[in-house]
């Protein structure tokens, strides 16, 4: 047997004890070193959008069962400032060429984008743009179900107030700690709704504040110390 073990989300903790009858994982959260970003225009600038357009963002590869089609059609529904862009890979061509025929298709009009993705010291101060950040993951396996991603961490670290699904350890972080708001990502009306809401001014400045502070927690520099004693721990043992 081991002495000690080590997961990264409560979900997966709760299906290794039932899968395996063993004393629960120890939980490491996938965080990042704190960087401060304010944010920049570069991205904007890139997609030859003024300031006060919004600009709601996908971080991550491109690739099916990652709901970015549901993502594109809650776009089309909100108002024509609002601007859609996935940052990352796209490891299927042919995927990303039915995404941008699917965006053409329900009326987006040059509001949605795929930008090339950056290098990993870059990425962070880039996406820093956007207004938000959206992960419309749909439940389409249990990696995906009982998933906390890095890209939430991403996002965390880039200053941007976080979309979630309902999926319960993203719902559950991204709520319990006022990061930004959950929907329902089988449904783009519900989407739509809970975009719409998130970049009301008011309601985005004070999602803003708080991922600013929740960063300065949920960073390496905090993490790795309980890592440090989880190890120390066992090593005693």
């Amino acid at each position: 047997g081991v002495d000690g073990c080590i997961t990264v989300s409560h979900g997966l903790a709760d299906w290794m004890v039932k899968r395996y009858s063993m004393s629960r994982p120890e939980i490491v959260l996938n965080c990042r070193y704190y960087e401060s970003h304010p944010s920049t225009t570069e991205i904007k600038g890139d997609l030859n959008l003024g300031s006060e357009t919004k600009l709601v963002l996908y971080l991550n590869s491109v690739y099916p069962g990652q709901g970015v089609e549901q993502l594109i059609d809650a776009a089309a529904m909100m108002p024509k400032d609002v601007h859609l862009a996935t940052l990352g890979p796209i490891p299927l061509e042919e995927y990303g060429e039915r995404l941008r025929g699917q965006a053409a298709a329900a009326g987006l009009n040059g509001r949605f984008h795929m930008l090339d993705s950056k290098p990993g010291d870059e990425m962070l101060r880039y996406a820093s743009g956007a207004d938000i950040g959206a992960i419309p993951r749909q439940n389409t396996s249990l990696n995906n179900y009982i998933s906390l991603p890095n890209r939430v961490f991403e996002l965390l670290m880039a200053g941007l107030p976080i979309a979630a699904p309902s999926l319960p350890d993203m719902k559950q972080f991204v709520e319990e700690n006022d990061l930004g708001m959950s929907f329902d990502e089988t449904s783009p009306e519900d989407m739509s709704r809970i975009l719409s809401d998130m970049l009301e001014p008011a309601t985005l400045a004070e999602l803003r504040n708080a991922v600013q502070t929740a960063a300065k927690r949920y960073c390496w520099e905090n993490e790795g110390e309980h890592y440090r004693s989880i190890v120390e721990a066992v090593a005693r043992v």
